[in-house]
This record gives C-alpha cells, structure tokens and sequence, in this order.
C-alpha cells in the first residue's frame, strides 16, 4: 500500500479498486482475463477473507438488484433481483460464517 492509499477511508480505498477493475472490463474481450485475474487472487487468500469477500458481493448484488436499469444494465439488475429473491425464500443460502 502507498503512503497515499494508507491516508485514505476504507471506503474510498475500496471505491480506487473498483474503479481500476472498471477500467480493466472496459476492454471488449477482457472477460475472461479479468476472471482469471481475480479468481488467482482470491485462491492466494485466506479462506475467511475468502468468505467475507463472497459475503460482500451478495449485499452489493441484493443493493444493485434495487437500481434503476435501461437496456445497458437491465440484465445485471434482473440477474441480482433473482439472486435476492432467491435469497428471500432462502435465507440459510445466504449464511456465510465468519470463521
């Protein structure tokens, strides 16, 4: 981490990481790069920080399924609104422990 990163919040830690895998998707082909990229960096992880990352993309995709959506995002929203509910009628699925 840099001296410049250490003086930032979390959140806006956070909001610099995702602004650099936007930039990264943003290339027409990039998939599947991108996939391997993050699924290399999560295997190097400890299973708990693991865990915590899964539990975070479930309440970003409970909260995105709530945005507005045109045709360019309509089938992320749709996807993450089937998450949720799916998620509603099962609440056991969405129990990741913190171990």
């Amino acid at each position: 981490m840099t001296t410049e990163d250490a003086k930032l919040t979390q959140q806006e830690r956070t909001k610099k990481s995702i602004d650099n895998i936007m930039d990264l998707v943003n290339i027409m082909g990039s998939d599947k790069a991108v996939v391997e990229g993050i699924l290399e960096s999560l295997q190097g992880t400890h299973r708990t920080l693991q865990q915590n990352f899964w539990r975070v993309m479930i309440q970003i995709m409970k909260q995105y399924s709530e945005w507005r959506s045109d045709l360019r995002n309509e089938g992320s929203v749709t996807f993450c609104k089937a998450v949720k509910e799916m998620l509603e009628k099962n609440p056991e699925k969405e129990y990741l422990p913190y171990v």
